[in-house]
């Protein structure tokens, strides 16, 4: 229609070039030219690629193989994704579902791919197919790949390093969804090295959440009908309004799992901001309506506004209206001293988004809670590798930041829980002597759980070594969902409103484990690694150094009131 060489075509062609530069660039289109934007409507030549750079998409199924093992739905999963995809605003590229690729093709659409997403604020790669896991790198397998040797793995898949570096830029979210079995489909017999389908990345790039349809060692079942398990969720998951990245993942994880009874869908994330595929009336927080939600996150949220379900006075919170301080952490009361101070505890154990805002802060801290996408994969779950000097530091520094900032009196502070006082929070205070040490009471009460007096553990009790675990000690017949640590509050709190008093990770306390020695911190609460009945008691301390660091342990903060706010 354009192509005729006549004025008004002439004139429409250097709209479209107008209009596509100020696109690209995030500006509006000069106001003189809105009046001919109806034209170029009613002419159905208005560019589709407006808003493209803030949201691109790879959308590839692989379900014909001629040399492995035939799948049916990968095909049908991947166009039915993709047009869930394109309702949220995601530009494909190829304009559509890549379906059916052989190696040359997957790698022309990586290629294609990075161009596209070059200026992009969100990017998004789905893979339905076979993926294998060799000498710990990840590879995704095109339709031709014809694999008799392990050595040829390299040369005839795609390396998810590969596609994860088409997505590696710092300053924008990248979103990695792959619906692939986490065995080896493909060959068992193939040698030693050629191990258990996909496993977590070696590493992942900051602002990136992986979403695996399977937890490791799983099958991820095709299904029956049209759609995979996983994919058949979801396509409808990310079409709710207002949901957040999390909650969706979460929300396909839950369903998937209560369909199958066996699949487990499996999350690791090192991205701390908010993003919804839609907005909606439950969040304002999506990408697309501007940069400054794009950037992961890691200074202090501000102040919350109050509301009818949480109080700004520390000293009048109460188990229904718990006192929120900078970070979002929520604080209830636990104990009263007759000096008149209040203690209250986090109703969380500390999350990771909490310990980013003070690493942010402070530079040269150790490291080392950084490295735990794996286990905790997301900025609500707990904060792990900390030692007890490194949980002391955090709470002093929050004890100056939120006196700084009005939030708590000048002589109100943060701090570890005692020993004691975390026992009055378990529900189990008043039955053990107040002057013993911790080591006279590791224990003495049996038949007592965070949880009550049941054992095993009753569903959803907590986050312990159940069967989803890769431990080889499990609680038969136990499942919580999660192989490692929950995000905090996924399971039902006691009766104070605490949540994760039993499970998740360890949590350190101010005190000595020995009366004489003090070689050994107090830890009380279980993990996600405990399986045993003596082990998830609520009498129960675990011990160690107050310099050690390990993937079970974290801590929870304590707020002591003093002053009369």
């Amino acid at each position: 229609m354009l192509d005729a060489d006549t004025p008004l075509n002439r004139e429409i062609k250097a709209l479209m070039g107008t209009i596509t530069t100020a696109g690209i660039a995030g500006r509006r289109p000069p106001r003189r030219l809105l009046p001919s934007l109806w034209l170029l409507l009613l002419l159905g030549t208005l560019p589709t690629g407006l808003h493209a750079a803030e949201r691109v998409a790879l959308v590839i199924g692989n379900g014909a193989y001629q040399h492995g093992n035939p799948l049916k739905n990968p095909t049908a999963d991947a166009r039915d994704v993709a047009a869930s995809l394109k309702q949220c605003g995601f530009e494909l590229v190829g304009g559509a579902a890549r379906t059916d690729l052989s190696h040359e093709d997957m790698s022309g659409a990586l290629t294609a791919f990075r161009k596209a997403s070059a200026n992009a604020k969100v990017t998004l790669f789905f893979f339905a197919g076979h993926g294998l896991e060799l000498g710990g790198e990840n590879y995704l397998v095109p339709v031709d790949a014809e694999i008799e040797a392990e050595h040829l793995v390299k040369h005839r898949t795609v390396s998810l390093d590969e596609v994860m570096g088409t997505m590696a830029e710092k300053d924008r979210l990248k979103i990695v969804i792959l619906d692939c079995c986490r065995d080896n489909p493909l060959g068992r017999g193939w040698g030693r090295n050629l191990t258990a389908g996909l496993s977590a990345p070696r590493s992942t790039p900051r602002g990136t959440i992986l979403l695996f349809s399977a937890a490791p060692g799983q099958v991820a079942k095709d299904g029956k009908g049209h759609n995979s398990p996983f994919s058949g969720v979801l396509k409808t998951e990310l079409l709710k309004p207002g949901l957040e990245i999390e909650k969706v993942f979460k929300n396909v994880g839950t369903e998937v799992w209560q369909s199958t009874g066996s699949q487990e869908p499996w999350m690791n994330s090192s991205f701390y901001g908010n993003f919804a595929f839609l907005p909606g009336t439950n969040t304002n927080t999506n990408l697309s309506d501007g940069e400054s939600a794009m950037v992961p996150t890691l200074s202090p949220a501000p102040a919350p506004a109050a509301s009818a379900s949480k109080t700004d006075t520390p000293r009048q919170a109460t188990s229904d209206k718990p006192f929120e301080n900078g970070l979002g952490m929520k604080f209830v009361p636990v104990l009263d001293y007759t000096d008149g101070s209040r203690v209250l505890f986090s109703i969380w154990e500390t999350r990771l988004k909490d310990y980013a805002a003070y690493a942010a802060k402070n530079p040269g801290i150790d490291m080392k809670w950084n490295d735990q996408a794996q286990k905790c994969p997301g900025p609500d779950h707990p904060v792990i590798y900390v030692n007890w000097d490194d949980a002391k530091a955090f709470s002093a520094w929050l004890t100056k930041t939120e006196r700084a900032a009005g939030q708590i009196g000048p002589e109100d502070e943060y701090r570890l829980p005692t020993d004691l006082e975390w026992s009055y929070a378990v529900g189990i205070g008043e039955r053990e002597m107040a002057d013993a040490s911790p080591e006279r009471k590791d224990g003495r009460i049996g038949g007592v759980y965070p949880w009550g007096t049941a054992w095993p553990p009753t569903e959803g009790a907590g986050n312990f070594s159940g069967q989803e675990s890769s431990n080889s000690y499990k609680i038969a017949g136990y499942r919580d969902l999660y192989p490692y640590t929950a995000p905090v509050g996924s399971y039902e709190p006691n009766e104070r409103g605490i949540f994760d008093l039993g499970g998740n990770v360890y949590e350190w306390c101010e005190d000595w484990y020995e009366s004489v020695e003090k070689k050994r911190r107090v830890l009380r609460g279980g993990s996600w690694g405990n399986s045993s009945e003596e082990g998830l008691r609520s009498s129960f301390r675990n011990r160690y150094a107050p310099d050690f660091r390990y993937d079970t342990y974290g801590f929870r903060v304590a707020l002591v009131i003093k002053s009369g706010n």
